[in-house]
């Protein structure tokens, strides 16, 4: 899995397949919304993983495959719709019961579709500059949300990961605050 913030990367013209959840029902990996965008070689996002991603990913490149291998028709190119009963069929321990819609885009289509999906998430403050904020701030990253990383102590004693700082320059902010409890009044409404 690449993050979505490579799209940005791709060719305009790259063919593409979006899966996203539309309705769960029951327990399952991630609740609506989620989105993956598919290559033949590559894919960005996650819907969750497990088994219903890779047979997702699966049926995504085969799709993907028949639309370059023959001129498609508009038909060919409407959007799809899947449904999973998880325990059932891919034997997954969540049980529930998931819809899947995939459609063709192209890598310009897909950067609109990021940019619009970043435009609703939150920022997120985590407290404490240690090995365990680190970790969940570059998971955090890599599906482009701003990170703040708060903390009492010294900075010299901050888990501060260079290449990650670099990289995500614009994204990632660290703050010294003390007292901690004084942080809070000062976060961005909804984080």
């Amino acid at each position: 899995m690449r993050a979505i913030t490579e799209l940005i990367h791709i060719h305009p013209e790259t063919p593409l397949i979006r899966v996203f959840i539309t309705q769960v029902k029951g327990s399952a990996p991630r609740d609506e919304g989620p989105c993956m965008w598919v290559s033949l070689d590559s894919f960005w996002g996650t819907i969750g993983g497990g088994h219903l991603e890779w047979q997702l990913l699966l049926s995504a490149r085969e799709w993907l495959k028949q639309i370059l291998e023959a001129p498609p028709t508009p038909l060919d190119l409407a959007g799809r719709t899947q449904q999973f009963i998880l325990g059932a069929q891919l034997g997954q321990c969540c049980g529930g019961k998931v819809q899947v819609q995939m459609d063709y885009l192209t890598g310009a289509d897909a950067l609109q579709n990021v940019l619009q999906i970043q435009q609703h998430y939150e920022p997120v403050s985590i407290f404490g500059a240690g090995h365990v904020s680190l970790a969940l701030a570059r998971q955090l990253l890599l599906f482009s949300y701003e990170v703040m990383v708060k903390d009492s102590r010294d900075q010299q004693f901050w888990q501060i990961d260079t290449s990650l700082q670099q990289a995500f320059n614009s994204q990632l902010h660290y703050e010294q605050t003390e007292p901690i409890a004084d942080a809070v009044v000062d976060l961005k409404p909804n984080s």
